[in-house]
């Protein structure tokens, strides 16, 4: 049988078999297609038509997801505040981590881990137990990752919550002993967590719990003998406290540069040798003057000012007008959900080396991170045998191998949950 003077529309709309090579007569009336209203429409029109709707269908999608979790944290007013629960606070975290602003959220905890390093007495220690530079730091920064992913994705109250603040408290408490590390490092470092992401109620409410749980001594903050009214409150003074401090103790020092150095290599870790004087510069745009100095850095151009400013002010605009909100289905999830046969845990994103990634025929071969890293020569999930830890972690071996010898993250859970209702409550810390 020979087709070619059949048109595609005589298969489809004729239900009769072709029983010869003559040309049938369509059963619809000639010109019906033409004829429909929607077929009066060049793609020219279609097209602006869709760009006109879509903003308006994102804006519908993200004012009815406002609604919903309106609904679910009723706090109307600054008063109602004081009535937020610490887990209250960490739901309302986590929407914005998890679904909300992905991206810039874990950029702003990156960040108060990178500013840090403008402090001496920070840099100063980072320098001495990480032996810079060295395979260390993308180990060290791997295992910080973890620590505050794990009380930042799962409730207060939840067991590995418990263990990340219980073994982050047995690191801290090693050098703080020893006077290595100070309580205003302390809270100067909780207050960047605090409100660099966004400076609302829910993460004052939820990071001064971690505090609590922390021991920190709030005695430098104006309202630490009257107590605060709520979150908010509480952010504000560590917020004020915090640029205080910065000016007092973000001062030159080589160290600094050292430490700065070594973390800007591990955010460009994936970015091109090419690439990688121009995008240097464009980390320092995102630096303020006072942070430019203490880390001994050189002072970007106004010209690399205005391409990043330009170039976030563009992304904010797009994704507010044409990015619909992320669905439940694709949140953002940084840790595996259960432990694996062996009582493992294993990270689900990496920047740099790919410690705690699990080899798997898609981490390794088939995601868009591992074809990239391929092209890149990078590591991948599964090199090197062990060396990055291809069997995932348990939060109890988080640390320095000679810290771990002497801790016992057990007992201090059991001392933990017993403290849950004096510091790490689940209810109303203000209240």
């Amino acid at each position: 049988m020979n087709f070619s003077d059949q048109s595609a529309l005589d298969f489809v709309l004729l239900p009769h078999e072709y029983g010869s090579v003559s040309h049938r007569k369509s059963i619809l009336p000639n010109g019906i297609i033409e004829h429909q209203p929607w077929a009066q429409f060049s793609w020219v029109q279609v097209t602006l038509l869709i760009m006109f709707l879509w903003p308006l269908i994102v804006a519908s999608l993200r004012y009815s997801r406002e609604r919903q979790r309106r609904k679910r944290f009723y706090f109307p007013t600054r008063e109602s505040f004081a009535k937020m629960t610490v887990r209250d606070a960490w739901a309302i975290q986590l929407d914005l981590m998890d679904t909300e602003t992905s991206s810039i959220f874990m950029l702003a905890l990156k960040f108060a881990i990178f500013s840090v390093n403008g402090i001496p007495s920070i840099s100063s220690l980072l320098v001495k137990t990480n032996k810079l530079p060295s395979e260390r730091v993308h180990l060290r920064y791997s295992m910080t990752s973890v620590m505050i992913a794990e009380f930042l994705a799962f409730p207060p109250d939840d067991e590995r919550a418990l263990q990340a603040i219980c073994r982050m408290n047995n690191i801290h408490q090693t050098y703080q002993k020893a006077g290595k590390i100070l309580n205003d490092d302390l809270l100067y470092t909780l207050g960047l967590f605090a409100y660099l992401p966004v400076r609302w109620c829910a993460l004052g409410t939820f990071w001064k719990d971690i505090g609590d749980c922390m021991e920190i001594d709030y005695s430098a903050l104006p309202s630490s003998k009257s107590g605060w009214k709520d979150g908010l409150h509480w952010l504000e003074e560590v917020t004020e406290w915090g640029d205080w401090y910065e000016q007092k103790n973000m001062v030159p020092n080589i160290n600094n540069q050292r430490v700065a150095l070594s973390a800007i290599d591990i955010i460009l870790y994936t970015v091109p040798n090419f690439l990688k004087p121009t995008a240097k510069k464009m980390v320092f745009a995102l630096l303020e003057d006072r942070m430019i100095k203490a880390l001994m850095l050189p002072e970007p151009s106004k010209v690399y000012n205005f391409s990043v400013n330009t170039v976030l002010d563009a992304r904010r605009y797009i994704v507010r007008y044409f990015f619909p909100p992320r669905p439940s289905c694709m949140r953002f999830q940084p840790l595996s959900p259960k432990p694996d046969e062996n009582g493992r845990y294993y990270l689900q994103t990496y920047d740099s080396k790919p410690f705690y990634i699990k080899p798997t025929l898609l981490s390794r071969w088939f995601s868009p991170t591992a074809i990239i890293r391929r092209v890149l020569g990078l590591p991948l999930p599964g090199d090197g045998g062990n060396e990055y830890c291809p069997r995932g972690y348990r939060l109890e071996e988080l640390g320095p191998s000679w810290i771990l010898a002497k801790k016992s993250i057990e007992h201090d859970v059991r001392v933990a949950r017993k403290k849950l209702n004096k510091n790490h409550t689940t209810g109303c810390p203000f209240g």
